[in-house]
Order: C-alpha cells, then sequence, then structure tokens
C-alpha cells in the first residue's frame, strides 16, 4: 500500500511512525525542516 503524508507536524510524524513496515510511505514538506511549528530554542 502507497500512502502519501502531507505535513511533517506531530500529526505527519506521528503517523509515519505508526504506519512504518506496513507501507509504502511517502511525506511531504513544504518548510526547510521537520516538525511543522515545533522546534528547539536553546535557552541560556
Amino acid at each position: 500500500m502507497k500512502i502519501a503524508i502531507i505535513g511533517s507536524g506531530i500529526s505527519g510524524l506521528s503517523v509515519a511512525h505508526q504506519l512504518r513496515g506496513q507501507a509504502d510511505i511517502t511525506l511531504y514538506e513544504a518548510g526547510d525542516y521537520f516538525g511543522g511549528h515545533t522546534h528547539t530554542v536553546d535557552v541560556t
């Protein structure tokens, strides 16, 4: 089965993880990095 996942936010990454090994997954992301609005901020 082929599955396209649009967006690599928490939902897209979660479903990709759940379906790994069960389907041929392609993940599409418009941004330069995975994670959607989630990102790491250094606090010093």
